[in-house]
């Protein structure tokens, strides 16, 4: 992750693209257009109770976007203040070291580790001779998992998440976590 992030106008395409390109093409800073519409979180009708506990922006750049085209600011991992971590996921992750094996064809499988595992999840990490260009966000795949020796599962997994390293599955069928829980 870049330590900032450099906001350009959405009305400003070309100063995007030389940013993009030309000036910021590494990994100190991320540029990004404003994505933004209007203020967020406009609703007519019932009020939902409110379950932030603030405005999670730190500094607004809208002034700088109107006045410049662009604005810097810090990425929010980077900032070294502190963060509100509101977990959204259904079922807890627990550490594991499990082989899977993902069938992308017939005869072509990404090999990896699922590093963490739910219920109905696992994030993988692949390996560097895997063919993780050939898989796409929403697909589903054949899996064989083997959470012990001569325990191998079989299921259908959903990519949910793709990064360099990771790679996101969900199944539908519930994964066998009793023993990672320690319960």
């Amino acid at each position: 992750m870049a330590w900032l992030l450099l906001v350009v106008s959405r009305t400003e395409p070309a100063r995007y693209q030389y940013f993009k390109k030309d000036v910021f093409a590494n990994e100190t800073v991320d540029v990004i257009p404003d994505r933004r519409l209007e203020e967020r979180r406009r609703r007519v009708g019932r009020r939902w109770a409110e379950r932030r506990r603030g405005d999670r922006r730190q500094l607004d750049p809208t002034l700088d976007l109107q006045t410049f085209g662009w604005a810097l600011v810090r990425a929010r991992a980077a900032s070294g203040g502190p963060r509100l971590k509101v977990e959204h996921r259904s079922y807890p992750r627990y550490p594991s070291s499990w082989p899977v094996r993902l069938w992308v064809t017939e005869d072509l499988f990404l090999f990896g580790l699922a590093l963490n595992v739910s219920l109905h999840g696992l994030c993988v990490v692949p390996s560097q001779f895997g063919p993780v260009d050939r898989v796409r966000l929403g697909e589903a795949f054949r899996m064989e998992v083997t959470p012990e020796p001569r325990a191998e599962l079989h299921r259908i997994a959903v990519i949910r998440h793709l990064s360099g390293d990771a790679v996101g599955l969900e199944t539908r069928e519930a994964l066998p976590v009793e023993r990672l829980s320690g319960r």
